[in-house]
């Protein structure tokens, strides 16, 4: 990671580089090297968990991601127990 981050100014890339690292672990940065840490410039964006009527409205909207006949009608509003 720390090789990526300094690529441009390295010369070895002419473009900007950047890495996105997404986690449901906030802890993640704790578990990287000093030297790795130190060279992220870091935009942190935290999401608010999904509420049941919003995990329905996404299974709604992706039931064709199912196979056909894995999803029996009425599963979906079943989730929101």
């Amino acid at each position: 990671m720390r090789s990526l981050s300094r690529a441009r100014e390295s010369g070895k890339a002419d473009a900007f580089v950047s890495a996105v690292c997404i986690s449901n672990k906030i802890e993640y940065r704790e578990q990287l090297s000093e030297r790795v840490d130190s060279s992220l410039q870091d935009n942190e964006i935290v999401f608010d968990p999904y509420d049941a009527t919003q995990l329905e409205a996404i299974l709604i909207r992706r039931k064709d991601a199912f196979s056909e006949g894995v999803l029996e009608e009425g599963v979906i509003p079943k989730l929101q127990l």
